[in-house]
């Protein structure tokens, strides 16, 4: 009997999953999670044979989790079942060691006869490869909002475009959060401390990426104002970005006051892999 854990972040989802598994004599519900952060959790406890991951999270990245569980769990079998039925994402699933991708409107019936005809893995078979991994991350998105912290997530996308022989793009987010209705800012000071910050931090980004295109790098930029996540999610679509590189907000950073609520924002909505630099 092949234990099966299913994770996706609607309760109305995971409901429907239940009832088609329960039908199979062959398959037991070993837990149920919705998010990364609960999923890990209950994996490590309950030690699944299968687990139905959604790529939707609130807290995570299901790409990101499928790593991560490949990585640490090479036996377990993990299909991935979404909404987001695209080509490009199943191609980078199965690089990342995904058994099988279903979508979640054309294909849910075939949850039980896919958990059912999946052995299970006793092997390292599903290990993602490194050179698959590699294969992943053609196009790699740094996110800058001009704070001196950027300077090392630039600096970690430089290093890893030459790593993975990467495409580099550098979005600028040029973002007010002293206009957004709802901030109570606790020192009048703030607007201008801000603003000096995004300064002297956007001086040592342009000599960063000058000094790597007189090099030969390759750089692509934008600079964007407005709303940061559909800024994000517009550069993600146009350069089909597998790899994002963003500023990991940490307590009692100006950053983390500022863009803090953004950062979570875009984590649940974007579908390629995320990687925090703090």
């Amino acid at each position: 009997m092949k234990k099966v854990l299913i994770v996706d972040d609607s309760p109305r989802v995971r409901q429907r999953i239940a009832a088609l598994l329960n039908e199979s004599p062959q398959i037991r519900i070993a837990g149920e999670a919705g998010s990364g952060s609960e999923a890990l959790q209950v994996v490590e406890h309950v030690r699944p044979d299968t687990v139905i991951l959604d790529i939707r999270l609130p807290d995570q990245n299901g790409i990101t989790l499928l790593k991560r569980f490949k990585a640490r769990y090479p036996e377990m079998t993990v299909i991935m079942l979404t909404n987001l039925d695209d080509p490009r994402y199943r191609q980078v699933c199965r690089n990342l060691g995904a058994d099988d991708f279903l979508s979640k409107a054309m294909e849910f019936e075939k949850i039980v006869d896919t958990v059912t005809h999946h052995p299970a893995h006793r092997n390292q078979r599903s290990r993602p490869r490194k050179e698959d991994i590699m294969e992943t991350f053609n196009n790699i998105l740094v996110v800058s909002r001009s704070t001196r912290h950027c300077i090392k997530v630039l600096r970690t996308g430089i290093a890893l475009a030459r790593k993975f022989d990467a495409r580099l793009h550098v979005l600028h987010i040029i973002h007010d959060p002293f206009n957004v209705n709802g901030w109570n800012l606790p020192v009048p000071s703030l607007d201008k401390e801000y603003k000096a910050m995004v300064a002297r931090a956007r001086t040592e980004l342009d000599k960063m990426i000058h000094k790597e295109k007189a090099e030969g790098m390759v750089i692509n930029e934008w600079v964007k104002d407005g709303d940061p996540v559909k800024a994000i999610a517009q550069a993600v679509e146009s350069e089909n970005v597998d790899l994002i590189l963003m500023l990991a907000h940490r307590e009692g950073r100006l950053e983390h006051f500022l863009f803090g609520k953004t950062n979570d924002a875009i984590i649940r909505r974007l579908p390629a892999s995320l990687m925090l630099i703090g």
